[in-house]
This record gives C-alpha cells, structure tokens and sequence, in this order.
C-alpha cells in the first residue's frame, strides 16, 4: 500500500473548517455523456429511502451497493433491491462487518467523520473506493440515501466530466453540505485515485 494512503504519512494537518469551498470549484458544461461503472450509496435511513437510488442505477444499467448501517436493516434493503425489475445489486449489513476489516484509513478515524450526522460515512466512503478498485470502477459514482429524483441524463454527463476532472459533483440546492470538500481539502495530495 502507498504511504500516503495510511500510514507512514506523518502527523495530520490541524483540521480547519472552512465554510465554503466555491473557490474549488471550477464550472463544467457537458460536452458528453459517459456510462457510470458503479454507485455506491451511503444507508443510514430506512430502507424505504433507497428506492430513488435503486430506480437511478437500474435505469443507468449500474450495479449498486448499498452499504447499510444506523436505521437501514439489510434485509429491508434486499427486498426494496428486489422490487426494481433489471437492478443489478449488492447489499453490505455493516452492523455485522467488523471494524478492524478494512485497512486503517486516517479519513475514517478523523474525529469530526464520525460525530452525528456523519457517523460512519467517511468509512463507507472508503469501503466504496476499495470496491471500486477492486472491481475496476473508474467512474464511480457516491450517493446518499437523502438525495433523490436525480436525472439519469444528468449523471452520464456528470460522469463525462471525469475525462477532464479527478472529481466531478453535482449541486444539492436544497440540501447544501460542503463535507466532501471539507475532508477532501484536509487531505494532502497526492490521493487515492480510483
């Protein structure tokens, strides 16, 4: 494993909260469309809130893994999977996975990622980019189960950026968060590609 993945990497940088990252921010007009590899949705709420996440990758033709924890039990995620006809799906019950699983990323065991709302989303974030990896994702796209009613056309478009950007997001107008932004900028390049 590459020592700026983990360990070896030196004391981290004194966390900063910054309260917006426009200035990172670099507008992109489509000039394409380009199939998304996969999507990997951070659970957290009842099962019954997967179901826009399920009916957006069965129409991209992307398989899915939900990574379940909090309030999603996997067995109600498996049954909301099997109600989308051609869904392509994995369902991972992280209250049975053990922690010590994974290799020890300083992302996950950054205080502020795992204090309420966030909770265990930089780990399942990083489970995804592990499975992506493995399965040789390279347009992988994060989605939480709070985001619904997404465009499918607008997410090829989104993953069409990727030719020209490491990362490529989508505005939540409604739901503005800069947490991404806000761990990813803590982080010293270079980073973990997928």
């Amino acid at each position: 494993m590459p020592d700026h993945v983990g360990a070896g990497a030196g004391p981290p940088a004194p966390a900063i909260h910054y309260p917006s990252h426009a200035d990172l921010l670099e507008p992109y007009e489509p000039s394409g469309l380009r199939r998304i590899d996969g999507i990997v949705v951070s659970a957290a709420r009842p099962a019954r809130y997967l179901r826009s996440a399920f009916d957006l990758a069965a129409s991209l033709q992307a398989p899915v893994v939900v990574l379940c924890s909090r309030a999603t039990r996997s067995d109600y995620a498996v049954a909301e999977a099997r109600r989308v006809a051609g869904l392509d799906w994995a369902v991972i019950d992280l209250h049975v996975w053990p922690t010590d699983a994974l290799p020890g990323l300083a992302t996950s065991d950054y205080h502020q990622a795992k204090v309420d709302p966030h909770g265990d989303l930089s780990r399942k974030r990083n489970l995804g980019l592990l499975l992506a990896r493995l399965l040789g994702w390279t347009r992988l796209m994060f989605l939480d189960d709070d985001i619904t009613d997404l465009d499918p056309l607008q997410a090829e478009q989104a993953a069409a950026g990727l030719d020209r950007f490491a990362a490529v997001g989508m505005p939540a107008r409604s739901f503005p968060d800069n947490s991404i932004a806000g761990h990813a900028r803590r982080v010293p390049a270079p980073c973990i590609r997928v």
